[in-house]
């Protein structure tokens, strides 16, 4: 992986390529020596043009889907309770680590996720909020720890960063920057960010930033606006272009969101199961009837259950 050097990536340094194009024009990894001949006339010269890297045939695309606040015993993915098919559909397609360990806090668990590093290494050890003069604990990530959109962005990667981001330094997220931590900043460096830059953020009115600057939301809820699924609209639209474009560019897409219910309703309990199902944006919880689960992992699906019951009745009591 390639390291970030006084706040600028570098890849394939003294590394000398030759590539014929597709014109017949010698070309060459930009950063490298020049392969081509000056002479004393243009007759005697060769020249070659400086090209960015490409990811080789075949790297894969990369999906980070980060949720804040949620561990394995919410989704059936994982063999949690809520029902989250599309999840499960993903993770079908792929692999399921499931030894990641978390820091228990949103920013530095993003930080080592994005990083392969110790939070306390890149400054992360709290979330940017609670930051403090000591090493390791001020939310100022050095220059020599790149995140993955800088490292592979040096090895011909697109990448993209959506929802909320929470990694830049709380007196650094104004419109007038510094911009170095932020998402499409040299450090993290993705192409493209949407998204807030706090810890959180009203779902129907969210301080939105399109890079880095800042807008409005593109309509009311009035007009059935939620962040959701202007998140998930964005993204569409992200990776269309890129496919539309460079469909042989390999892409890393970053959307992180905070799990919090959009209108939770008021929940009963009957018996021992939930009688109305959670309605927000993960699933639902099964009805009340339904046979549950047999042996140790049935027993704590029921002990979800009657702990999300609760929650929602609370949640339920504070919006009516």
């Amino acid at each position: 992986m390639a390291r970030q050097h006084d706040g600028k990536a570098k890849a394939g340094a003294g590394k000398r390529e030759e590539t014929p194009s597709t014109t017949g024009m010698k070309t060459y990894l930009e950063g490298t020596r020049f392969p081509g001949r000056i002479g004393r006339t243009y007759a005697e010269s060769e020249p070659a043009f400086p090209v960015p890297a490409q990811a080789p045939p075949g790297a894969p695309n990369i999906l980070y889907v980060v949720i804040d606040d949620l561990g394995f015993g919410a989704c059936d993915t994982f063999g949690g309770l809520i029902e989250t098919p599309h999840i499960t559909r993903l993770a079908n397609n792929g692999l399921r680590y499931v030894n990641f360990h978390t820091t228990a806090l949103c920013s530095p668990t993003r930080a080592c996720l994005l990083t392969g590093r110790n939070h306390h290494s890149v400054g992360m050890a709290n979330i940017t909020e609670f930051a403090t003069g000591f090493p390791g604990y001020d939310a100022r990530q050095k220059a020599d720890k790149a995140a993955i959109g800088a490292m592979l962005h040096q090895h011909g990667y697109t990448s993209y960063a959506l929802g909320k981001w929470h990694n830049t330094p709380s007196e650094e997220t104004g419109p007038a920057g510094p911009f170095d931590r932020w998402p499409d900043g040299p450090l993290f460096g993705f192409d493209r960010f949407y998204g807030f830059l706090g810890g959180d953020s009203n779902q129907w009115f969210p301080k939105l930033y399109a890079g880095r600057t800042p807008i409005d939301q593109p309509r009311l809820p009035k007009e059935g606006y939620h962040l959701s699924e202007d998140l998930v609209d964005k993204a569409i639209e992200m990776i269309s272009s890129h496919a539309s474009l460079q469909p042989d560019r390999a892409v890393v897409h970053l959307s992180r969101v905070r799990c919090v219910p959009r209108a939770a309703p008021r929940l009963e309990v009957v018996g021992r199961h939930v009688s109305r199902p959670v309605r927000h944006g993960l699933g639902r919880v099964p009805r009340a009837g339904a046979r549950p689960p047999e042996g140790a992992r049935g027993r704590a699906r029921e002990r979800g259950a009657r702990a999300d019951a609760r929650r929602g009745t609370a949640l339920g009591r504070s919006i009516r």
